[in-house]
């Protein structure tokens, strides 16, 4: 059932509990979480952030920016074998952040492609959407994925499980990584599947070839316009012109992805709730 005008003017100016998931990994996810924080962060917005992931990539970018991390380390082998029932507890660092953030601060939750399906389990039992509302804040939902048809089915399923579990108290987004090309045309019965139950969807261009090095250093997109040209040509050795070139493609890139969060993410274009 959809909302009404108030309920829905109301929902948007709350508080965000943003998910960043799927069980593919390879897709961009990270880089995504990453750059949704960095795009709160230049909205002066405050946020906390919870990595559920064995690596935890995005840790470091997220508190050199300044945003409080959580970290949710899943067990796994014997650990898992001898109490199933502590992957649930694994991830009481997401009741934490929802307890201290108490709608003052959105919140980022960063799952590894392991940690997707036991995250949307302990979503269920835990009864995550109630918690979540009670705690004052809307449920966005993330998902990234690419061209590959592996990648695409598993999108369609966690896009599906995500609207079953938060219902209409959430907006589930689809981002669509070009890094493999285009995705399939609607013709298509996954892609159908896809956007099914999607509030909304937007693109990932392909980053330009010198963005590795850059990944590599740790520097997101929109970093770069703060930094020198010798800082850059440190990173990706090449010449000042080359340089200028590689800060210039990014700065577009960069900008294309904040236009594209400014629209998507619920409660930041004033034009759209």
């Amino acid at each position: 059932m959809s909302k009404k005008p108030q309920e829905a003017a109301a929902a948007a100016l709350m508080p965000m509990f943003i998910i960043v998931l799927t069980p593919k990994g390879g897709v961009g996810k990270s880089l995504l979480a990453a750059l949704i924080a960095h795009f709160l962060s230049d909205l002066s917005r405050k946020l906390r952030a919870v990595s559920i992931d064995s690596r935890h990539p995005t840790r470091r970018l997220l508190e050199r920016i300044g945003v409080p991390v959580e970290i949710a380390d899943l067990p796994t082998g014997e650990a898992l074998r001898k109490d199933p029932h502590a992957v649930l507890r694994a991830f009481a660092p997401v009741q934490t952040a929802l307890s201290q953030g108490a709608g003052s601060a959105d919140i980022l939750v960063d799952i590894g492609s392991p940690a997707a399906r036991p995250f949307l389990s302990y979503a269920i039992h835990s009864d995550l959407r109630e918690r979540v509302k009670d705690a004052g804040y809307r449920a966005v939902v993330v998902v990234p994925v690419t061209a590959q048809p592996e990648s695409i089915a598993l999108g369609a399923d966690t896009v599906m499980y995500a609207k079953q579990i938060f219902e209409d108290d959430s907006t589930v987004i689809v981002v669509a990584n070009e890094r493999d090309g285009a995705l399939p045309s609607m013709n298509d019965e996954t892609m159908v599947r896809l956007l099914a139950h999607a509030d909304a969807t937007f693109v990932m261009p392909t980053l330009p070839p010198h963005w590795r090095k850059i990944d590599a250093a740790s520097v997101l997109p929109g970093e770069l316009p703060e930094m020198s040209l010798e800082e850059i040509a440190r990173i990706v050795g090449e010449s000042d012109d080359m340089v200028r070139v590689v800060r210039g493609e990014l700065r577009m890139w960069s900008r294309a992805m904040h236009e594209a969060l400014r629209q998507g993410l619920p409660g930041i274009n004033p034009d759209k709730p």
